[in-house]
């Protein structure tokens, strides 16, 4: 069995801290929501600014961005490096398990901020196999 752990203080602080993803994720008001097999992960953005990472999932609405896939294969998207089409999110949907939902809008808009999220959550997730 696999577990995916983030640490949401470090995880707020490494995007916050992060001149790429303050960048792309400017003007973002609203969710990225990471599905990561049953546990749900919600980053809040006020204005491009981290100001949450909690389990607590809010109603849909314009601005909230969803990324779901198995636990098994979000460990190796954590990899470093990652097996092939793990490398990214969209690769990860064409070829494997993942997908995306919420607001297209906002997926497509900030897609620069989602990939980076996914390169920083390498550095400060953990993957634990029982």
């Amino acid at each position: 069995m696999v577990k995916v752990s983030i640490p949401s203080e470090r995880l707020r602080t490494a995007l916050n801290e992060d001149p790429e993803f303050r960048i792309a994720a400017r003007y973002w008001d609203g969710e990225l929501e990471l599905d990561i097999g049953e546990r749900p992960w919600v980053i809040t953005l006020a204005s491009g600014v981290v100001t949450s990472v909690s389990n607590d999932v809010p109603p849909a609405r314009t601005g909230h961005v969803v990324i779901t896939a198995p636990v098994d294969d979000w460990a190796k998207l954590l990899q470093d490096p990652p097996p092939p089409f793990y490398h990214d999110f969209y690769p990860a949907t064409c070829w494997h398990s993942f997908r995306f939902g919420g607001d297209s809008d906002y997926l497509w808009a900030y897609y620069a901020a989602v990939r980076r999220t996914a390169e920083i959550l390498r550095a400060t997730a953990s993957v634990a196999r029982d």
